[in-house]
């Protein structure tokens, strides 16, 4: 499936053009947990876009968790995987990719 770059999109793949790297705002989770909070689509759609229209492009994401609650359990809500989210999904959350 084609996505449609917005400006938001192209903006991001102008900025990967030009330095190879981009630090990008935007993604939140549920506090304690791996569900991506709605305000995030917009930014996850985007980069859907641009990944779609640069197929050969690899794509590092890096995150911080918040401080709330205990360590042990934001590390817990976090542990490393190749994620993948598609727009809409029903339940919101982040899962090993396929």
């Amino acid at each position: 499936m084609q996505q449609e770059m917005t400006a938001g999109a192209q903006a991001i793949a102008d900025a990967i053009n030009a330095s190879g790297k981009l630090d990008l705002y935007g993604i939140n989770f549920a506090t304690g947990s791996a569900a991506i909070s709605p305000e995030s689509d917009k930014v996850l759609t985007d980069i859907l876009a641009v990944l779609s229209a640069n197929a050969d492009w690899q794509l590092r994401v890096e995150g911080h968790t918040d401080n709330v609650g205990h360590a042990a359990a934001n590390l817990n809500s976090h542990k490393p995987a190749p994620p993948r989210w598609s727009p809409g999904s029903p339940d919101r959350a982040l899962r090993p990719a396929a």
